[in-house]
């Protein structure tokens, strides 16, 4: 599905691409609840899960799960060297800000997602998803 998803984005335009995305993110092909809708019922109160903000992982992974293992008082587990994950290692070697757009790993700029999102999308995006918004981004809905 990635793969068809991926080859249709390349043949509209930009903003419709991202409109398709958001789409898709909402109510995937299989008809199932999409990531979007899912995450907007989540029970974020349940101490047994731990949430992590995309741009936090990326910026200091072993920071994240170090805090993640010392909160709940897990020990004797070994974590991955966080430079077998970074940007660099997972594009083949460019460095963050060198942007691919042919690739998943289209920048390593965590934060470039703010200024991708055409106004109507944002604007879509405010009014739908507030409550994780406010959570989690809440300097974006001033």
């Amino acid at each position: 599905e990635l793969i068809d998803q991926r080859l249709y984005l390349q043949r509209i335009s930009r903003e419709d691409g991202l409109a398709a995305t958001l789409q898709s993110l909402e109510r995937p092909y299989d008809g199932s609840p999409g990531i979007m809708r899912a995450m907007g019922v989540w029970n974020y109160d349940d101490t047994r899960m731990i949430t992590v903000r995309l741009e936090d992982m990326t910026a200091d992974v072993s920071s994240v799960l170090s805090h993640f293992l010392r909160v709940n008082s897990v020990s004797n587990v070994k974590l991955p060297r966080a430079k077998d994950f970074s940007f660099e290692k997972m594009s083949g070697g460019r460095k963050i800000g060198e942007v691919d757009n042919s690739s998943h790993y289209r920048s390593g700029n965590a934060e470039a997602w703010r200024e991708e999102l055409p106004k109507s999308l944002q604007d879509y995006i405010r009014m739908h998803y507030s409550k994780l918004l406010e959570m989690y981004y809440p300097e974006v809905l001033s």
